[in-house]
């Protein structure tokens, strides 16, 4: 009986040294958290994002869809776009466009949505291949340098 007991604590202690080990993963934002969650979790790191769409596309890569703000400055999209290329670079293949506005980006299939309006409010582009070696981030805005 106590050799049972003995061994059921030991058991315990490994399992809270191993549970105290574990790296921490960051949190993963769902498409269903508000605005608000979305602000105090990300404000932190660079400048609040929600997440409209991701996809696992190829066999190791991410795609993204991203909204942030009107009000960020190209400065901090630039400098969200670097940390999110850095957070993703072990992957095969990254696409990832960043947009300030969701009605842009639900309209951007539509002929009829003016085209100068969508080019303003899509403004980055990450994209990175490793099988062909193309690496970059673009600022593709038209008409918004602030």
């Amino acid at each position: 009986m106590k050799r049972g007991i003995v061994t059921i604590i030991v058991a315990l202690i490994v399992l809270v040294i191993i549970m105290g080990c574990a790296k921490e993963e960051e949190p993963k934002i769902s498409e269903t958290e508000s605005e608000t969650e979305i602000s105090k979790k990300t404000k932190q790191q660079f400048i609040a994002y929600e997440v409209l769409r991701l996809w696992t596309p190829q066999r190791d890569g991410i795609g993204m869809i991203i909204l942030v703000s009107e009000e960020a400055t190209k400065e901090e999209v630039l400098a969200f776009a670097q940390h999110l290329k850095a957070k993703n670079i072990s992957k095969e293949w990254i696409w990832i466009d960043i947009f300030d506005s969701k009605e842009a980006y639900l309209h951007r299939d539509d002929p009829n949505y003016p085209e100068k309006t969508y080019s303003k409010h899509w403004l980055v582009q990450i994209f990175q291949n490793r099988k062909t070696g193309e690496d970059r981030i673009d600022w593709i805005a038209e008409g918004r340098e602030h």
